[in-house]
């Protein structure tokens, strides 16, 4: 099966299709509102599944040369100390700027797709299976253009303009925390290529992009966090690995937003000729480190079912088979351990008590690949 596509966004998750279906000889057209195909942040965790997806896509190789391989041994106290060992190696992953692996991703969407930088969308209307193509009307340098398609794939982020027409019940729900990113150029992390540490009402967690540069975010809820001030102060008392870290990174460097959450999650990922993809389709917290990975997975999942004999209901169908379960699965355990770490509202030895009896099974609950 081929046909035109139109791709919504330019990022991990967009860039990812785009590539997937015009190996498969879809002419796919990219829309990023941006003026150039770029993208911000820190460091990232390519875990089992992402990297299974790079392997689809030829690009394993070159992520293991550009990134660090970690392993996460555990959740540790703000003192540094353990709270749950993961001894058995299921949190492994290859850590790399953000940036980094969509500049890998746009040389490969370049030579198989048309991508157009500064095109901003402003509706979509998704058509129907053997009837009416999918429109998307869009403006660039203040003339207005409208393309029809056989599919459009909404990879518009959390913020999606696509999403209205594929499950319009479904919002950018705030999630009530503050998330501060960051590259430090040191490396104060020591034996660990990948460290958590949970205080009350805090997750502060590094790893290992590259030889002497480690990414890190912090999490704060209840309103904290609004300021550079207020991010050093909620870890004032902790270990010297994380002062550290904080005090190594240029305030440049730093760069502060408001955790979003797509809810409800969709009950399904497509409408007609529309299909959402990546955090378009489910944002979720950022503690499994899973929103790449699944942008990934969504990506080339989307072309696998696309390549064979298949309708495109069918196969819309089959993508939601393969991948609503697993993407709700996620969100859920993501949540989950958001209320464990920075959403812990409870006195602090009560969570610590839980999460060391519960230390056997913490590794597998959270492992998800």
């Amino acid at each position: 099966m081929s046909g035109t596509a139109v791709v919504v966004g330019g990022g991990i998750a967009g860039l990812t299709a785009a590539v997937a279906l015009g190996r498969i000889g879809w002419r796919v057209t990219v829309l990023e509102e941006a003026p150039v195909f770029w993208e911000a942040g820190a460091g990232l965790s390519v875990m089992r599944g992402g990297q299974r997806a790079l392997g689809e896509l030829g690009l394993l190789d070159r992520a293991r040369e550009e990134g660090h391989p970690n392993r996460l041994g555990g959740v540790r106290r703000p003192d540094g100390a353990w709270l749950a060992e993961f001894p058995d190696g299921s949190w492994t992953a290859i850590g790399l700027h953000r940036r980094s692996l969509h500049g890998m991703l746009l040389d490969l969407a370049g030579g198989v797709a048309e991508l157009l930088p500064g095109a901003r969308v402003q509706r979509v209307v998704g058509g129907r299976p053997g009837g009416e193509s999918a429109e998307v009307w869009w403006h660039a340098d203040g003339v207005e253009h409208v393309v029809l398609a056989d599919l459009v794939v909404g990879a518009d982020g959390v913020r999606s303009i696509t999403r209205d027409v594929v499950a319009p019940g479904a919002g950018a729900s705030a999630m009530g925390y503050v998330a501060w990113r960051a590259v430090a150029q040191a490396d104060l992390l020591g034996a660990d290529d990948w460290a958590v540490w949970w205080g009350q009402g805090v997750e502060f967690a590094a790893q290992r992009i590259a030889p002497g540069r480690v990414s890190w975010h912090c999490l704060l809820s209840d309103g904290r966090g609004a300021t550079r001030g207020d991010l050093a102060e909620a870890v004032s008392g902790w270990e010297g690995r994380v002062r550290g870290t904080l005090d190594a990174t240029a305030d440049l460097a730093v760069f502060r937003h408001d955790l979003r959450e797509v809810r409800p999650l969709p009950s399904s990922l497509s409408a007609g000729r529309t299909v959402l993809i990546g955090d378009a389709a489910h944002a979720l917290a950022p503690t499994l480190n899973q929103g790449a990975n699944l942008a990934l997975e969504d990506g080339v999942t989307l072309g696998g079912v696309l390549a064979g004999g298949a309708s495109l209901p069918e196969a819309l169908r089959r993508f939601d088979e393969l991948r609503l379960r697993r993407c709700r699965r996620i969100a859920t355990r993501s949540r989950w351990m958001l209320g464990l770490g920075a959403g812990w509202k409870g006195p602090g030895p009560a969570r610590d008590l839980l999460v060391r009896l519960g230390g056997r099974w913490l590794p597998s609950a959270t492992a998800v690949g």
